[in-house]
């Protein structure tokens, strides 16, 4: 509960916030970010599961947990940035480009360690995958709060489908 009312207290005063201000809130809320793993929500439409904590026009909070080897789809964050906390686990960040046909090319992929932070800058296209067997929890926040987010289906999924 104390992650809650920090996280409406701290995020109702942003407009328009970049990435360095949502990092200072982020160190505001560093004694409470031990509770993420105890807001997420197991998975139902998707192989991860979702649980917004706050949202506003202006910033949206969601904690994801992503089960054991398992992953996101392909996305992008619409016109939003955001900013996340890996509270449990390991992830792997890939980013992706398109190519030619509108198609997501990978185009490099990242460790992020447990309790560290990583950014998802304006346009970035990616996937978060879990390596392990245990699951990974975190909690991210977008600025302004998501809209227009869009899904790619990898060119080898289409090509599966047509076959």
């Amino acid at each position: 509960m104390e992650l809650l009312r920090a996280i409406e207290r701290s995020f109702a005063k942003l407009h328009q916030p970049n990435h360095d201000e949502l990092k200072q809130v982020f160190k505001e809320l560093e004694p409470w970010l031990h509770q993420v793993p105890s807001y997420k929500s197991e998975p139902e439409q998707l192989a991860y599961g979702r649980n917004v904590l706050y949202t506003s026009s202006n910033v949206e909070a969601i904690v994801i947990y992503i089960p054991g080897k398992q992953s996101t789809t392909i996305h992008d964050h619409g016109c939003s940035i955001g900013l996340a906390y890996l509270a449990a686990g390991q992830l792997i960040n890939t980013v992706y480009e398109l190519d030619q046909e509108g198609y997501p090319i990978e185009a490099s992929a990242s460790s992020i360690r447990e309790r560290t932070y990583f950014e998802a800058p304006a346009g970035q296209i990616h996937q978060l995958s879990n390596p392990r067997r245990e699951p990974a929890i975190s909690l991210h926040v977008y600025t302004p709060s998501m809209s227009n987010a869009k899904r790619y289906a990898p060119y080898s999924e289409i090509l599966d489908y047509v076959i």
